[in-house]
């Protein structure tokens, strides 16, 4: 178990040392929108430096954005902070029980990964507490996210946000990347769309680099420090690497940002570690910000500086990441990252003996959101199709131009169930049909432009089993079709894979009728939904003795309208994404098929019986899958990214079939 460096020591020196002044003094963008908090004037230089209130003309940042801060806690009970602490909808508070059931009892702010308890406030009563561990957590939030525009303090870049405090190092500066990994795992399963760690260690611990990973992965942007060594230790990140700031060293993606420490004029902070890890640097000296507030044990400002240290210069490009969130909620962490650095001011010549050693330059995050501002908006890129039948045809509409083609024409048979086949990543595009002739039912295997691609086979008879409806997932060996049918002894609902060439694989079952159901072609599994006394029940079916069975159990569900397989939201793997109704409202849940967690999102305040359907459609050049539930009779609809934010609306005509 490596122990951290001290964060105190290493990362923050408090202010109160005379500094030299600068006569250069930053140009005020013009029309630039300002807070009007009365200590502003304080951290009005270091706003500048990075162009903040340009980028406050784009936005200030939204709710529906989570940072996870991960440090030694955060008061939130600051006035300048309450109001953008993240709260945990799935947790009722003070009841002892793990509602959300994500392992942690009350966690309703967040968890306490050194104590094990769900009180995130940094201590303040211990002999060892260091005063300026004990307020370092409570700046970093302050600067991501205290309240702006309050008449209240200072501001931070993200005047509205939700901060997710997760203390994992103690009140003495000191932790385990132990509790920092499980703390990442949190914040990940839990919804953060950022993470910021300003902290640093010499052992390059693999599970948590394995942790950060995913995280990217899953759709989170991380946000590390370079560390505190200097010029005048071993601050050389090339010959003397330190961690996490150099986990992606070497690797072809850049998957997390490493940020170093300049001054006022961008020269690289005397303290600051430099090096090739270094992606970015962040004005990190002169820095105010809110603090823990305790008088009674002699913290007895909410608002103070001037603080220096790589510790500060971390959570000003993390709130710039979370402000390019809520302006595109769209966009993946590559984008983020790749807009940021692109965005940044070239400061090659105030450091000349630093040349590739300090980023490719310092943070300008009004410069990045201009330009995240002119990318093209969500719902000029939309791509994907509604597949939709009536007894003799099938059609694909496309969602990007609203072009409908004819895929197939049954003129010998009465079609009952049609659509796309599910395929791992989206790649592959197939359809597939299930038409009756007579007594016999038929499946259908059709390419993307509609040529049937194997030859048609028969469903074996079944007694006393009702044929009702086909999905298939495709995989390298091919096309796998699933047959729908319920057997009226027994009550059970049946479900039958194929191969291509119509051989019975397998079949599972689940003790019900379903009310939707979905197959996956990354776990090749049936999932099936069932929703009675207002709970849905999930049940993940694997076809592969090696996949893993999943039971969730979703309590205020009355309906399960429609379904989705897909990658949508950060979590821990592939998603089911649901349009549920319960007496009052429309609701999409998305469910994280391994471990079971899932959000809601509600889409309709209305308890109107229309029928409502879901599709996956991919966004912003591709890079992830959005949900767009719609009603089949058309109308204009919202669009929800990953993240359940609601995008630009698109308009999708009335469609005259079925859809399964």
């Amino acid at each position: 178990m490596s122990k951290l460096y001290s964060i105190v020591a290493e990362k923050a020196t408090s202010g109160l040392i005379g500094l030299l002044l600068i006569i250069f003094i930053l140009p005020r963008p013009v029309l630039a929108r300002v807070p009007d908090d009365p200590r502003y004037s304080d951290q009005e230089k270091m706003w500048n430096q990075i162009n903040a209130p340009a980028a406050w003309d784009y936005g200030t940042g939204s709710r529906r954005v989570v940072v996870a801060v991960i440090d030694t806690g955060v008061d939130t009970w600051h006035d300048d902070l309450r109001g953008n602490i993240w709260a945990n909808p799935g947790e009722i508070p003070d009841n002892g029980l793990d509602d959300d059931r994500n392992g942690y009892v009350d966690d309703v702010n967040g968890w306490n990964f050194v104590e094990n308890n769900n009180n995130v406030r940094t201590s303040v009563f211990d002999v060892k507490d260091d005063p300026e561990a004990v307020r370092h957590g409570t700046i970093i939030a302050g600067l991501i996210g205290a309240l702006g525009d309050n008449s209240r303090d200072g501001a931070g870049l993200n005047w509205r946000v939700r901060i997710m405090p997760l203390r994992a190092i103690d009140s003495s500066g000191s932790g385990s990347f132990r509790q920092v990994t499980a703390a990442v795992e949190y914040a990940v399963a839990n919804g953060a769309n950022v993470i910021s760690m300003s902290f640093i260690g010499e052992d390059p611990v693999g599970a948590l680099r394995e942790a950060l990973r995913r995280a990217y992965e899953k759709g989170v942007v991380i946000v590390t420090a370079a560390g505190n060594h200097g010029r005048e230790v071993s601050g050389d990140l090339d010959t003397a690497p330190l961690y996490p700031a150099c986990f992606d060293s070497g690797d072809s993606v850049n998957w997390l940002l490493t940020v170093a420490s300049v001054d006022a004029s961008d020269h690289l902070s005397r303290f600051s570690d430099y090096g090739r890890c270094v992606d970015i640097a962040a004005p990190g000296e002169g820095v105010f910000s809110t603090e823990r507030y305790a008088p009674q044990f002699g913290y007895n400002y909410e608002f103070g500086g001037e603080w220096r240290g790589t510790s500060f210069a971390v959570p000003l490009v993390a709130g710039a990441a979370a402000l390019l969130k809520s302006l595109h909620p769209d966009w993946q962490p590559s984008a983020i990252i790749s807009t940021l650095l692109d965005a940044a001011d070239k400061i090659d010549s105030a450091n000349p003996g630093y040349l590739g050693k300090i980023g490719v330059g310092r943070l300008n995050v009004g410069r990045a959101l201009a330009s995240a501002n002119q990318a093209e908006s969500p719902e000029r890129t939309l791509d994907g199709a509604l597949y939709y039948y009536d007894a003799h045809a099938l059609w694909r509409r496309s969602v990007k131009n609203g072009t409908v083609d004819l895929m197939a024409a049954v003129s010998d048979g009465e079609i009952v169930s049609a659509g796309e086949a599910q395929s791992q990543g989206g790649t592959e595009k197939r359809a597939v049909i299930l038409f009756k002739r007579g007594r016999a039912f038929i499946v259908r295997q059709l390419s993307e432009k509609g040529a049937i691609i194997a030859r048609d086979f028969v469903l074996p008879a079944a007694p006393r089993r009702l044929t009702k409806s086909l999905r298939a997932f495709v995989a390298e060996e091919g096309i796998f079709p699933v047959v729908e049918q319920f057997d009226t002894r027994s009550r059970k609902t049946i479900f039958i894979e194929f191969n291509g060439a119509g051989k019975k694989l397998k079949e599972v079952s689940v003790a019900a009728v379903v009310s939707d159901w979905r197959v996956s072609a990354e776990s090749r599994a049936v999932v099936a939904m069932v929703a009675r006394r207002g709970v849905a029940v999930i049940n993940q079916l694997p076809f592969d003795d090696q996949g893993e069975a999943l039971q969730a159990s979703i309590p205020g569900v009355q309906v399960v309208v429609a379904s989705a397989i897909g990658h949508f939201w950060p979590g821990s793997g592939e998603e089911l994404a649901m349009v549920v109704r319960d007496n009052s409202a429309v609701s999409l849940v998305v469910l994280d098929l391994p471990s079971g967690s899932y959000r809601f999102d509600e889409i309709q305040d209305s308890a109107a019986r229309s029928p409502w359907k879901v599709v996956a459609v991919t966004s912003a050049g591709g890079a992830r899958p959005s949900l767009l539930p719609f009603q089949p009779e058309g109308g204009v609809f919202g669009v929800f990214n990953e993240s359940g934010a609601l995008l630009p609306s698109v308009a999708v005509p009335k469609i005259d079939g079925k859809i399964d």
